[in-house]
Order: C-alpha cells, then structure tokens, then sequence
C-alpha cells in the first residue's frame, strides 16, 4: 500500500480518456484558484463547455474536408450535387471568426487565471510603503522618514472583488552612494521594466 502521488488521480483520468487536457487544466487551475473569479472561471472549464466548442470545430473542419475531398474525387459523376465550395467555404470562415473571437477572449481568461502585476515606483519617501501597507491592509513595510529604508521588493497578493491582484513595494528610485540601496534600486528597475 502506498500513498497516491500528487495528481495521480488527474492523470489516470486523463490517460483513462475521462477527462480532457482542457478539463485537467481546469482541475489544476481550481486547485491553485487563490480569488472568487478564478475559482469560477476553473470551474466552467471544468465543466467542459471548452472542450465541446473545440469537438464542434473539429467534427464541422473534418466535414468540410470530406465535402471537398468528395467534389474533388466524384466531381465527374451525375449523382453529386453541384460545388459544395461555396458552403464548406463559408463555414470554414465562420469558423475563422469564431475562433479569432475565441483567442480574443483569451487575454481577459489569461488575467482572471494569472491576475494583475502592480509595481509601486517613486521617489524616496514619497509615500510607496505606506500605500502598500494600506493596500495590504497590515504593517508589511517598514515605514519611516529616513530615505532609502525599503531596499528589498516587498510582495503582497490582494484579492479584491474577485481579482487576484500581486502588489510590489519597491526601494526609492535616486542615485545612491551605497551599494545596497543601489542593488534594491536595479531590482525595482527591474521588476517594473524600466
């Protein structure tokens, strides 16, 4: 007797052909969902509405190959209707569409999975920690008026109404003498792209 593997059960599933990739993904995204709308958008996946568009797309393209393929082969006999061109080709372009709409979709799917990046950047002093402790809702960041106190990237994720939302206290941006403020000062850079 041994105690089953992280997954174990997920992926005899998939292998098993009771669930899908998508559905699996799904599993995995409700187990890690840290907000409301994650945990609801892993959920719908689950429930396999994505896997039957992607079956739908799929059995109407192996259609429209069929039609084509059998003008093409039986194009000379009387019994064959006359070009179904026109029809595969217009369903082949509403497919198009759907499935440009579909990817569209995925940029807001991508946010409700991964959330928001917030960087706070600023001069000395200006205000960063505090913000982010009243963001944090607790003392996170230590606070004081001596310039150059946050040196480290101080990281804190939010859920607010729903939004996974990942929030960075960052050093002052100025030049300093002092190489470790410096080294906090490149990492905020860094964090925020710039």
């Amino acid at each position: 007797v041994r105690h089953a593997e992280p997954g174990e059960f997920t992926r005899r599933a998939f292998l098993n052909g009771k669930v899908d990739l998508v559905e699996t993904e799904a599993l995995a995204d409700l187990v890690n969902a840290e907000t409301e709308a994650q945990r609801r958008f892993a959920v719908q996946n689950a429930e396999g509405a994505q896997s039957e568009l992607y079956l739908n797309w799929r059995r109407r393209l192996i259609h429209a190959r069929a039609m084509i393929e059998a003008e093409i082969d039986f194009s000379d006999e009387d019994d064959v209707p006359g070009s179904v061109a026109d029809t595969v080709w217009s369903d082949v372009r509403a497919m198009i569409d759907e499935i440009e709409r579909h990817v569209q979709g995925f940029r807001a799917a991508e946010i409700i999975r991964d959330g928001f990046e917030v960087v706070i950047l600023g001069a000395p002093n200006a205000g960063k920690s505090s913000l982010f402790n009243a963001l944090a809702r607790r003392e996170a960041a230590i606070v004081t008026e001596e310039p150059g106190t946050t040196r480290d990237l101080l990281e804190v994720v939010l859920d607010l109404e729903g939004m996974r939302v990942r929030v960075t206290d960052t050093a002052g941006l100025r030049e300093t003498p002092g190489r470790i403020e410096a080294i906090g000062i490149e990492r905020a850079r860094s964090k925020a792209g710039t």
